[in-house]
């Protein structure tokens, strides 16, 4: 499955096997997310005032277990 160059902002062009592909990435990725993240700090930069777009990004990676510095 290759989505290289495709859009996905609509899944309505994709195929039933990508979507289940996709899917499966998915779960790869969720059991590997604590190494991925282990002592790594995301940056979050925001250059329109947005309160709650800015604390919604933050708390998803607080929950991700990343460090934020923002």
């Amino acid at each position: 499955m290759s989505l290289h160059g495709r859009s996905l902002l609509t899944i309505d062009t994709l195929e039933k096997q990508e979507i289940d592909g996709l899917f499966q990435k998915a779960k790869i990725f969720k059991n590997r997310i604590p190494q991925l993240i282990t002592n790594k700090v995301v940056a979050l930069l925001f250059f329109e005032p947005s309160t709650r777009t800015a604390l919604s990004f933050q708390m998803a990676a607080y929950r991700l277990g990343y460090s934020v510095l923002d």
